[in-house]
């Protein structure tokens, strides 16, 4: 603000104080302008400033403190509030529909993402169990008009696979988008059944750009409503290796792909890209086979397939099936909820035909690039457990342990292993090993009688190495008993064996009670056997016992000075002649028979010499030097 001065009427002194106090006064006033302008906007900024927060239900859910600023919509009106530091105050009125409408479906997309993630996790998360999904497909107003007072009345969630280009198109035929909001409202799932479904032109045709604009469209059509995007339901149960390869850009997981294919889903056995449903459409008996199997097994997901507006329909029809799944403990669940708790958590290599490696919702594991392998307790496996308790294609381990191994072999604790062929039961069959003793026994799986065969011991001789063996061996001994045992004896250890000599010893206890082991002694470089039983009265070995003791030699074997000791002992025969036969011969040829018995002298052994086509006979003994004159026998006729 700008003051005039005062003029000249007065004294230079006078009008210099005036002056001054004008100046002052002007000065005030324009610094109490200043200050009160900057005052003045400061209040008019802090008065508008917005810190936006998130929404709240009603009015009275705005919070009672709050910092000055803070701004929030109430979504039942609309009104904008702020709190102007002790109170919260109207600053605006929205049409609140397309925002609530925004954040609804924005938080449950971030919840249905969390939640897909949590269970697809590589920590296993999954909960499989006694589940039904009943998924209807085409999006035809009879979902409206049909399924919406089933789940009304039982409470449960239904399904159905929407051809996103039809959604509205018509009224009368078609679900819109209403109807779609309405039934979601009230519990009902929606899925991709792709868009366009053309009966004539069908995925397995398409190129791979048309797939990619075909799942695309379809996929944002399912985003922008706030539905599954998540899960396609392929039409006319059709699938190619190329279909696969597109709805794996798109999709986590797709239902069908095999005409027909009525199965029962198990966790570890199933395919996420083509997940098998049952269809209603061939009666109640079919439908019900499906659900007695997946109940019987404890644990199994089974999917039905239906077409609402066709002529298998009728509301008698749909309940029965409905009550008989709660009946049998069956629980229903959405797609997404039945595929969160049962589908594989990893899935690769997979075509159109084989199923790659995958990671089951029970932590199986399966793959032919995997060694199959699976433990089961003795508690869940016993003697005759039948294969449709073994996974096929799979090596089943199984500790025995001493309680429950009565049945088994010898009544002993070990493993048993099962192997169960995919192709045939025929082939499968069970290994069963002791753990102390390590026998083996082996037994088929009998498809005609439904049942295991006898187990059959496999492993019946057994080699255990050099002097592993004493003369004393008791072969109810746990490294003897139930086989046939072997070892060579040499050096010392042979002194206590029959002469003294290295031999193979051999010891057969396959049968310790009910039949009397026995034992042989093979001497080294000779055809000499001992044998040996055991006597149970005495619990000891009976004396050796010479075995072979006649041997036929070739002719011409020995000379007439062959010593006593270079023969076996026993009896030794063959045929001499004066050509071969070198040394003192009684005639020029015959039969020379030569007798040795153990723990004898030398004047107990001799030969005895038949000539050839006569009745003469000679004999002599052996002596320390070699052998005794030839003595001729004199005949005389008995009469």
């Amino acid at each position: 603000m700008k003051l005039n001065r005062t003029g000249s009427n007065w004294t230079g002194l006078e009008r210099n104080k005036i002056n001054e106090n004008w100046s002052i006064i002007e000065g005030s006033y324009n610094d109490v302008v200043e200050n009160v302008s900057e005052k003045a906007f400061e209040q008019v900024v802090d008065s508008a400033k917005l810190d936006w927060k998130e929404p709240v239900d009603s009015f009275g859910d705005l919070p009672s403190s709050a910092s000055e600023g803070e701004a929030r919509m109430v979504r039942d009106t609309g009104k904008v509030y702020r709190y102007n530091g002790s109170a919260w105050v109207e600053i605006q009125q929205i049409d609140a529909g397309p925002v609530n409408e925004l954040d609804t479906r924005l938080t449950q997309q971030l919840a249905d993402a969390d939640k897909q993630r949590h269970f697809e996790s590589m920590i296993n998360r999954k909960e499989p169990g006694l589940m039904i999904t009943w998924i209807d497909d085409d999006g035809f107003v009879e979902v409206y008009d049909r399924m919406l007072p089933l789940m009304e009345d039982y409470g449960i969630p239904l399904a159905s696979a929407l051809i996103t280009s039809r959604v509205g198109t018509d009224d009368s035929k078609y679900l819109n988008i209403q109807q779609v909001k309405e039934l979601q409202s009230k519990g009902m799932e929606f899925l991709s059944h792709t868009h366009a479904h053309n009966p004539s032109y069908r995925p397995i045709e398409m190129t791979e750009e048309e797939l990619v604009e075909d799942f695309r469209v379809s996929k944002k059509f399912m985003m922008d409503n706030g539905l599954n995007y998540h899960g396609l339901v392929l039409p006319f149960a059709q699938t190619n290796d190329l279909v696969r390869k597109v709805s794996k850009r798109y999709f986590d997981y797709v239902f069908g792909g095999k005409y027909r294919a009525w199965n029962v889903l198990y966790p570890g056995k199933m395919d996420n890209y083509s997940l098998d449903r049952v269809s209603v459409e061939y009666g109640f008996e079919e439908v019900k086979q499906r659900l007695d199997e997946a109940r019987n097994h404890g644990v199994g997901w089974v999917v039905l397939v239906s077409h609402f507006y066709t002529d298998w329909y009728s509301d008698d029809y749909a309940r029965q099936i409905i009550e008989y799944a709660q009946s049998s403990g069956f629980e229903f669940v959405s797609p997404s909820e039945g595929f969160n708790r049962m589908g594989n958590i990893a899935q690769f290599d997979d075509t159109n035909t084989t199923l790659g490696t995958t990671i089951g919702a029970d932590g199986s594991i399966h793959s032919d690039k995997l060694a199959r392998m699976q433990y089961k307790s003795y508690r869940d496996i016993g003697f005759d457990s039948p294969i449709t308790k073994f996974e096929p294609n799979t090596h089943t381990i199984t500790e025995i342990n001493s309680p429950n191994a009565t049945d088994f072999p010898r009544g002993l604790t070990g493993d048993l292993n099962t192997k169960r062929y995919e192709s045939s039961d025929a082939y499968s069959y069970q290994e069963y090993i002791t753990v102390r003793e390590m026998q083996r026994f082996l037994r088929s799986w009998d498809i005609s009688n439904n049942a295991w065969r006898d187990f059959e011991q496999t492993d019946l001789m057994r080699y255990l190495g050099t002097n592993a063996l004493k003369a004393d061996e008791n072969p109810l001994g746990r490294d003897v008993r139930y086989k046939i045992v072997c070892s060579h004896i040499t050096g010392n250890n042979a002194s206590d064996f029959p002469e003294g000599s290295n031999g193979f010893y051999i010891i057969n206890s396959l049968r310790t009670y009910d039949s009397n082991p026995t034992r042989e002694y093979h001497i080294y470089r000779s055809n000499r056997v001992y044998k040996s039983y055991w006597d149970h009265t005495q619990n000891r070995w009976s004396e050796w016992e010479v075995g072979n003791t006649h041997y036929i030699k070739t002719k011409n074997s020995y000379n007439a000075n062959t010593r006593i000791t270079d023969y076996s002992f026993g009896t030794t025969q063959e045929v001499v002649d004066s050509l071969g036969f070198s040394g003192d011969l009684p005639s020029h040829a015959g039969i020379i028979t030569t007798v040795r018995l153990d723990g004898t002298g030398n004047a107990m052994q001799y030969q005895e010499f038949v000539s050839y086509q006569s009745a003469d006979k000679f004999m002599r003994n052996a002596t320390n030097n070699g052998w005794s004159r030839w003595k001729k026998f004199v005949w005389e006729y008995a009469d």
